[in-house]
């Protein structure tokens, strides 16, 4: 379950901007549908979803890329160049493209995130320096290196090496493990940083050397922590539950959804033996025949997009996963999606705290009168905007207005009619026609 999310110095965001997943203090919207773990004597609570808006060019690709290169980050366990990567996004092989361009040599970008997983609250902090833009050739350091569980402080690591706080650590170690042999540790890793700068202390020395089941917890959340900057990401979705080895196989809750858009034919998975990849298929009746073909060469992208969702989605429900996903409405009608936060807020069906955040350009799912209640919480309705003087992005959410500013929000208000009249930012006026005629007049 994901609290919240910082970046700084990260492609269009130079400042520090902080993604909550938080409820907004005294925010009575939708109380039903947030999320709630005891941990100990604290209760956690977390929004469910969240939308993001914002006009072209203006940064919202940026923050989904941000938890992704942190996730590619934290499971490599270093700050060098990959050759490979899950992702399509060439920043995680290319750090270089990381810092925001106008900032300076020494600049450090830096990442937050705090989440719950294995009824622990995990919260790690990494600052590191990749020069500036484009600068493939900087010697890469890591400067700062943070880790807190159940908000007290397990390690710090800076230049000087690594402060450890025994007292909080040891309840997670075995009895036999002595503070003694914890400093011998810590003072090789100091007499050696300079050969470690860019590797993470977490997936290095505290994990060989403390304790591998808290690694485990934290690597696990991080490798199911499914942030998608591209269609291609989750095209083919992981064997699911019950699937065999070259054989088709339909997903209960597709074949139904299909069944009520009335497509021609049958939707599955064909699983490679070989490979072990899902591949879409189509089974089509002709004749008394049956064909099976790839989905990609005879459905439609909107059906595909939808039959490659739909177990991911199921998955997230039934693992209570955090998905992250880059304009997932594109090609797929807004009822539909609609339906899927919709079930991202019922209880009765989100019972693992599963989450959705994704960005989207329509606007439809700001319409109150579509609803007996809002879609959204105010405090799921993030944007971000550029700041034209200064070129980097700005994060916000709508719960930030307030009920008694200028600009007042309340449950009550119609909040489409009010981002297309820009009195939430976000949105740009672009005229194209001007722009097309004096294509034409230079033409002549």
């Amino acid at each position: 379950m994901l609290l919240e999310f910082k970046v700084k110095n990260f492609k269009s965001f130079k400042e520090e901007v902080v993604f909550s997943m938080q409820p907004a203090p005294r925010l009575k919207d939708l109380e039903s549908s947030i999320l709630t773990k005891e941990i100990g004597k604290q209760v956690y609570k977390a929004l469910p979803t969240s939308i993001i808006y914002g006009p072209n060019g203006s940064g919202k690709t940026n923050i989904i890329e941000a938890m992704e290169d942190l996730q590619e980050i934290i499971i490599t366990g270093n700050i060098l160049d990959k050759e490979t990567s899950h992702s399509p996004n060439i920043s995680h092989s290319k750090l270089e493209l990381i810092p925001n361009i106008n900032s300076s040599q020494n600049a450090s970008t830096s990442f937050s995130i705090k989440f719950i997983a294995d009824n622990k609250v995990f919260e790690f902090y990494l600052s590191i320096n990749l020069g500036k833009f484009l600068n493939a050739n900087y010697e890469r350091t890591i400067i700062e290196e943070k880790l807190f569980i159940n908000e007290d402080e397990i390690f710090s690591r800076n230049d000087n090496g690594i402060n450890l706080n025994f007292n909080n650590l040891k309840q997670f170690i075995p009895n036999s493990f002595k503070e003694e042999e914890s400093n011998m540790i810590l003072k090789r890793f100091k007499e050696n940083i300079s050969s470690t700068k860019t590797n993470l202390f977490l997936t290095s020395v505290f994990r060989d050397m403390y304790s591998s089941d808290l690694v485990k917890s934290f690597e696990d959340w991080f490798s199911r922590f499914a942030v998608a900057c591209s269609f291609e990401q989750y095209k083919y979705p992981l064997p699911f539950h019950g699937q065999n080895e070259n054989k088709f196989t339909k997903h209960k809750i597709l074949d139904k959804l299909t069944k009520q858009l009335g497509t021609s034919s049958e939707l599955g998975y064909y699983l490679d033996g070989q490979t072990k990849k899902n591949e879409l298929a189509s089974v089509i009746k002709s004749d008394g025949e049956s064909f099976m073909l790839k989905a990609e060469v005879f459905e439609s992208l909107g059906t595909n997009r939808i039959a490659s969702l739909i177990p991911l989605i199921s998955g997230a429900i039934r693992l209570g996963l955090t998905l992250v996903i880059d304009e997932l409405d594109a090609s797929i009608h807004p009822m539909i999606i609609m339906n899927i936060v919709k079930i991202f807020h019922d209880e009765e069906i989100n019972t693992k705290g599963a989450q959705l955040i994704f960005n989207t350009h329509n606007p439809i799912f700001l319409n109150n009168s579509l609803f007996v209640e809002p879609l959204f919480r105010r405090d799921e309705i993030k944007f971000i905007d550029k700041d034209e003087d200064k070129k980097t992005s700005v994060l916000y959410s709508l719960s930030d207005f307030g009920t008694n500013s200028d600009t007042p929000v309340r449950n009550t208000t119609d909040y489409m009619k009010n981002y297309f009249i820009s009195k939430y930012g976000a949105i740009k006026d672009i005229d194209l026609s001007e722009l097309f005629q004096e294509e034409v007049v230079n033409a002549k």
